[in-house]
């Protein structure tokens, strides 16, 4: 290239511009690759960034997180076989996380659900048409509000619920027999207080009793 430059030929200073212009990119390059560089090291170690979603040599991924629930206060409520629950009315404010500690003083096993009036009405009598044919009302029993809890005679439970607005709800205890005999209660959400933010997750609500099985 030395002697083709030295030639006194036309295209030698168009190879030269070339040349020129090649090194100026070239620098450019190399100077923006070690600026990026400096303020990335992680793939100056690795050759590629960790961003979310990667999983660790055990597989896990970003979805396997823990998740943390603030309590905010707990209540105490007392099931007995005088079919009544105790306290009969519960009042929280929307935004409120409870811890609902449950005991059953009775001899018989006793449920608490909480849903929708209308909702736990249908899956009383649900219940009762189950009953009458024969179905057993198992402790894996579903009841379709995504808040209940089934406790043993003389065990205690506890029941976290997260209430996110205000909603008025039935209380009951819905084994065959039980809610006939007035086991149940009102828990009503009241509004947030002042500066408490609303939990994105959903109060309970009860569905039909299309999900129920035993």
């Amino acid at each position: 290239m030395a002697l083709g430059l030295s030639a006194p030929r036309d295209w030698s200073r168009a190879a030269t511009a070339y040349v020129l212009v090649l090194g100026a990119l070239t620098t450019a390059s190399s100077w923006g690759a070690w600026q990026w560089l400096e303020h990335h090291p992680e793939w100056a170690a690795t050759g590629h960034g960790h961003g979310h979603g990667h999983g660790d040599d055990q597989g896990h991924t970003d979805s396997d997180a823990l998740m943390a629930q603030v309590v905010s206060r707990s209540i105490d409520v007392r099931m007995d076989d005088t079919m009544r629950f105790t306290p009969s009315q519960i009042k929280v404010q929307a935004g409120e996380t409870i811890r609902f500690v449950v005991h059953n003083a009775g001899k018989a096993e006793h449920e608490m659900v909480l849903g929708q009036d209308e909702a736990i009405r249908e899956h009383a009598q649900a219940m009762k048409r189950d009953a009458a044919q024969g179905q057993a009302h198992g402790a894996d029993h579903p009841h379709g509000t995504g808040a209940a809890i089934t406790v043993a005679a003389g065990q205690t439970g506890e029941l976290v619920v997260t209430f996110p607005k205000a909603a008025t709800l039935q209380m009951a205890c819905l084994i065959p027999g039980h809610y006939e005999a007035g086991m149940r209660g009102s828990l009503t959400v009241g509004p947030p207080s002042a500066g408490a933010a609303a939990s994105p997750v959903s109060a309970p609500e009860a569905d039909a009793h299309k999900n129920h099985r035993h």
